[in-house]
C-alpha cells in the first residue's frame, strides 16, 4: 500500500494537481476574500449565532443518534416545516448535500430506469447516480439539443427517465435554461431532479433559488438544495413529494444510518429560511453586475451570476495566478482536473454581499496585470 500512496502522490504533484488544506484566513483587507460560498455573508450575523445556542441550551449538542434511532428533535420539525411552506413540496432534512445526491440517486431510480445527468454536475451526483442500478449517460454541458437526442434514442428502452442538472452551477457559473428543460421534461415524461446548491437563499421571493426565482417550482419534481452555501451552516434538504419523503426515510441510506445534524446547526438553519434577506440579495445582485461589467473582457458572457469563473487552462498557471493574487491580499482559489475538465483550469471568484466596489476595482486591475 505504501508505494502506491507514494506513487499517486507523486504524480499529482507532478501534474499540479496535489492539493493541501489551506487555514481559512479573515480577510486581509475588508471584503477581499473572493474563495468561500458565504454569497450572502451570514456567518458571524448574530441573530443566527443566538438561534443556534438557544437549541443546544433546548435540546443540547448533539443529536445523540439518527433520526429514526432518537435524533429526531423539534427543531428539525420546525426547519422542515419553514422549507415546506416555501417551495409547496414536501422536504426532508439531510446532513449535507454530499448525502442529499448520493442518497436521494443511490435509492430512488432502479434497473429499468436512465439517468441522464449534465456533464457538469456535481461529483456527488454522478457518485450517486453510480450508486443506483439505473443506467447512467452524459449530455454535454447546458447542451438541451444533446439531451433531447440522447431521449429520442433511448426513451422506449427505459421505464422512469431521470434528468440530473443544476440550477447554477458551480464551476461554469452558468445557469439552468428552465423553459427548455421543462419543455424537454414534460415531452419526454421524465422527472427532474435540481440541485440548487449555488442558488439557494440567493435567488427567488422566498428565497429558494433560480425555480422560485423563475415561478417554476411546480415543474421541478424534486429539488435538492443546502445549508453550507449562502446560508454559511451545514447539512442539506430534498424537497419532492409526500410520498418521495415517506420513501427516503425508509430507502435512502445516507439518511437512515447517519446521527442527525446537532441542534445548534438545525437552530442556524431555521433563522436563516425565516429571516428575510432581501437586502442582501439586492446587494448581491448589484455586486455582482458590476463585477461582471468590470471583468467583461475576461469572463465566460454566460456566466452572469454570482460565480465567476476566470478562465486559465493550465493547473500550475492557475496555481501561480492564486499565489500572485494572494500576495495583494486577494484571496482566490485555482480550480484543476478533476474538479474541472482537463484544459479548463481556472480562478473561481465567488461574490458575497458585503464585497464593495472598491474590492472589484483591486481584483480586477490584479487580473489584468496577470492577464498581460
Amino acid at each position: 500500500m505504501d508505494d502506491f500512496l507514494t506513487q499517486t502522490l507523486a504524480q499529482l504533484q507532478d501534474a499540479h494537481a496535489y492539493r493541501t488544506l489551506p487555514t481559512m484566513v479573515t480577510d486581509p483587507r475588508p471584503g477581499h476574500i473572493f474563495n468561500t460560498n458565504d454569497y450572502l455573508g451570514l456567518n458571524t450575523e448574530p441573530g443566527r449565532l443566538q438561534a443556534g445556542l438557544a437549541a443546544a441550551t433546548a435540546h443540547g449538542t448533539g443529536a445523540t443518534g439518527s433520526r429514526l434511532l432518537g435524533g429526531h428533535y423539534p427543531t428539525l420539525t420546525d426547519l422542515e416545516t419553514a422549507l415546506e411552506s416555501r417551495l409547496g413540496k414536501s422536504v426532508l432534512v439531510v446532513n449535507s448535500g454530499y448525502h442529499a445526491n448520493t442518497g436521494l440517486l443511490g435509492c430512488l431510480p432502479q434497473r429499468a430506469d436512465l439517468i441522464l445527468a449534465d456533464k457538469a454536475c456535481h461529483a456527488s451526483l454522478l457518485d450517486g447516480a453510480k450508486l443506483s442500478a439505473a443506467t447512467l449517460k452524459r449530455f454535454r454541458h447546458a447542451d438541451y439539443d444533446h439531451l433531447a437526442h440522447i431521449i429520442h434514442q433511448n426513451r422506449s428502452h427505459y421505464d422512469q427517465l431521470f434528468i440530473v442538472t443544476e440550477s447554477l452551477f458551480s464551476m461554469t457559473g452558468t445557469a439552468c435554461d428552465f423553459d427548455t428543460l421543462i419543455r424537454i421534461k414534460h415531452d419526454a415524461r421524465a422527472t427532474v431532479i435540481l440541485d440548487e446548491a449555488h442558488a439557494v437563499g440567493c435567488y427567488g421571493p422566498s428565497g429558494m433559488g433560480l425555480a422560485d426565482a423563475h415561478g417554476v417550482l411546480d415543474d421541478i419534481d424534486i429539488v435538492i438544495g443546502t445549508f453550507g452555501k449562502a446560508f454559511s451552516s451545514l447539512g442539506a434538504f430534498i424537497a419532492g413529494s409526500l410520498d418521495l419523503r415517506h420513501y427516503l426515510v425508509n430507502r435512502c441510506r445516507s439518511f437512515i444510518y447517519s446521527t442527525a445534524l446537532p441542534p445548534f446547526v438545525t437552530g442556524v438553519n431555521l433563522a436563516s429560511v425565516t429571516q428575510n434577506h432581501t437586502e442582501k440579495q439586492a446587494a448581491l445582485a448589484a455586486i455582482t453586475h458590476y463585477c461582471h461589467r468590470q471583468l467583461s473582457q475576461y469572463r465566460d458572457p454566460a456566466a452572469t451570476h454570482h460565480i465567476v469563473p476566470l478562465p486559465v487552462g493550465n493547473p500550475e498557471v492557475a496555481l501561480a495566478h492564486a499565489d500572485q493574487l494572494a500576495r495583494q491580499g486577494l484571496v482566490t482559489t485555482a480550480i484543476r482536473h478533476p474538479t474541472v475538465p482537463k484544459h479548463q483550469d481556472l480562478i473561481r471568484i465567488s461574490l458575497r454581499a458585503d464585497h464593495t466596489p472598491e474590492a472589484i476595482d483591486a481584483l480586477v486591475h490584479a487580473w489584468e496585470t496577470l492577464a498581460l
